[in-house]
Parts: C-alpha cells; structure tokens; sequence
C-alpha cells in the first residue's frame, strides 16, 4: 500500500517516494541527521556492520566542508578491501507498465580517475534498476545521471543509491541526489 510506510525503514515518507515533489528521495541533500554523521533514511553495506561501529565510521559520514548545496555531502571511504555503498528505499512505480525514471547526484573523489556508479535494486526486481554506467570522477564536484525502467507494480524495498566500483581505495562525496520520471535530469529539487 503506497500510503503506509515501512516501520523498518523510512517513518514518515512514503515507499513511493515524497508526495507533491518532483525529486522523489527522502532527504536528497543529506541534511536531516538524527544519527552523529549519518543521514536519516539511508542505509550503507559494509559487511553488514552497524554504524558507530570503528570500523564504519571509518567508511562513511557527512562532510559540511565542500557542500553543493545545504549544509552537508555525503562521504564514503572505499577500503580497497570491500565494496562500499550507500542506499535510500524508493519503490514509485506503483503502474500497470514500465515506466522511466532518472537517478541524478553531484560526486567528487579525493583523487582523478576514481569509478562510481549509481545502483537500483530491490526484492523480486528481477534485474538491477541502475548501475550499467560507470562514472569516472575528479576532484571537482559534477553532476552525473542515468536513466533506467522500473518495473510495474515495484514492491516495497526497491532501493536506490551509490557505490564506488569493485574495490578501489579512495575517498567519495556525494550530494544534491534526484529520482525522477523521465529520461532526463532536472533542475534539483530539494
């Protein structure tokens, strides 16, 4: 039912996104934070830790230095040991059909040449959403999108987020994140 939320996840926010708004993510910017250096509706995968763990805060975090927009970025520590990602729930295709959507966010990395990629995936989605292009950053913050079709009748849990590709050590920011319908990025909406 897309007017319930999932008491495990996102309280107050719809699977389908937020309601009368054009960028469908909870907390695009990274600004609400009830946890120390963590964002509220989102989620990392590092092995399955819990976050305040040494470990984690040592991967992940929010960085109020270099911001695209509002007051905090995202930041993720590829290891070199393990993958490292991050990933917010969003399921809005709620229709009968496939339909297109466009993932967009602003991302920088402590080094040329850094591969990240945007990822979509979810229970019973029977193939991943995003994540078939590969970005190649730089120092400098950039806005980069990709477009992909969500299946119709999208079950509760399809995620979306980012991740730095295989196993590379560097250092990644991520801000101003957008899900929309459409083939194209717009403007921002925070």
């Amino acid at each position: 039912h897309p007017e319930r939320t999932d008491p495990r996840f996102a309280q107050g926010v719809p699977d389908t996104g937020r309601p009368g708004k054009r960028n469908l993510l909870a907390n695009p910017g990274f600004e609400a934070a009830s946890f120390r250096d963590w964002p509220d509706y989102y989620l990392f995968n590092p092995l399955r830790s819990k976050y305040g763990e040494k470990k984690v805060k040592d991967l992940y975090g929010l960085d109020s230095t270099r911001p695209v927009e509002g007051k905090a970025s995202l930041w993720m520590r590829g290891d070199g040991v393990r993958p490292i990602r991050f990933y917010t729930a969003c399921s809005p295709n709620t229709e009968k059909e496939s339909k297109t959507y466009t993932l967009s966010g602003w991302m920088r990395a402590d080094r040329e040449g850094v591969k990240a990629r945007f990822i979509g995936f979810g229970y019973r989605v029977p193939k991943p959403t995003f994540g078939a292009k590969e970005f190649t950053l730089t120092t400098e913050w950039r806005r980069y999108s990709e477009t992909g079709t969500l299946p119709p009748n999208l079950p509760t849990w399809h995620s979306v987020g980012a991740e730095i590709v295989g196993k590379q050590p560097a250092k990644v920011w991520f801000d101003a994140m957008q899900l929309e319908a459409g083939t194209e990025a717009t403007e921002y909406d925070p």
